[in-house]
């Protein structure tokens, strides 16, 4: 990331909350940041739901222990999805 970051970006993420709710944020938030044209792509790629969404043109752009982090935050939260529905169905 370029040393002009806002600071808010995907890499200053410290939870899997923290970081979905950077990758859900409006594409607009960081207007003034350096980093905000690849902050876009990032959290467009995120919600479309693209397999390789921490890559921008070929580059990492986000790291690969945040995509560690939101990934197994939401298998964890599928995961718990699918066993709320299991509970729901026997009960």
């Amino acid at each position: 990331m370029k040393s002009e970051s806002c600071r808010r970006c995907i890499g200053f993420a410290e939870t899997a909350e923290d970081a979905l709710a950077i990758l859900n944020s409006p594409p607009g938030k960081c207007a003034d940041c350096a980093n905000s044209a690849m902050m876009r792509t990032v959290c467009e790629q995120f919600q479309m739901r693209v397999p390789h969404w921490w890559l921008v043109d070929g580059t990492l752009a986000v790291p690969i222990w945040v995509v560690e982090l939101v990934n197994n935050h939401l298998d964890v939260e599928t995961q718990s999805t699918h066993d709320q529905a299991r509970a729901a169905a026997a009960a």
